[in-house]
């Protein structure tokens, strides 16, 4: 299973920042999971919230402006991928104002960076694969009501997707081995404590994206 942190290690630094992407590494995580948002000076900046802390669209604000409204340098997703090439980027698109820019910077770190790109938009995510061929995975939180049916099979044997990415409460080893059998991979997030943790490496799944890589590692231990 792999240990992706969920927005870097941000326990006390602030969460996609430079910083928690360094404190993560440092954690020895497989990979880091962070949010893509369109900035009004043209820029995909690492931001989780639809709104900055003045309550306006972050759309709204210059990298340079809303690095001062977050009291912290907000990073492009460029700053990233280049301070950590080896480990696995899992990109969520947050905005799919995004693509435009997003769609060649993927072409040009395809071949030197380990990428899934994720999202809650399936449209967006079926356009970077469509254009990109990286690996992708659908954003859910919800429980379908049969996973096995032609509709979600069609994007896993039509190779559209490669991964689903379950919410936790929705999660189960009957969920997971209907998806491998659609040859999907499977990731998880919001699991919080050393319980959920351990559920999710019993169900089976490749991935988890954790606030705490250390409950992590202990759920792999055992």
């Amino acid at each position: 299973m792999l240990i992706l942190a969920h927005r870097g290690y941000h326990r006390d630094l602030p969460e996609n920042t430079l910083a928690a992407f360094d404190a993560a590494v440092k954690l020895g995580v497989d990979g880091i999971e962070t949010d893509l948002r369109w900035s009004a000076d043209g820029q995909i900046v690492l931001y989780h919230d639809r709104l900055a802390p003045d309550r306006r669209e972050v759309g709204a604000h210059t990298v340079a402006e809303l690095s001062k409204l977050a009291g912290y340098d907000t990073p492009v997703l460029t700053d990233a991928l280049d301070a950590h090439p080896g480990i696995l980027w899992n990109l969520e698109i947050k905005d799919p104002a995004v693509l435009p820019a997003l769609i060649p910077l993927l072409q040009r770190y395809r071949t030197t960076h380990k990428i899934l790109v994720s999202s809650f938009w399936h449209t967006a995510v079926q356009e970077v694969r469509q254009a990109v061929g990286v690996e992708c995975g659908l954003l859910t939180a919800h429980r379908p009501l049969d996973p096995v049916t032609d509709r979600l099979g069609r994007y896993t044997n039509g190779q559209q997707v490669e991964a689903f990415v379950w919410h936790f409460d929705y999660l189960s080893p009957e969920l997971v081995q209907q998806t491998v059998a659609m040859h999907s991979k499977n990731f998880v997030y919001s699991a919080h404590t050393q319980a959920d943790h351990n559920h999710a490496v019993r169900c089976g799944v490749d991935g988890i994206i954790t606030d705490d890589p250390a409950l992590a590692k202990a759920a792999l231990r055992g």
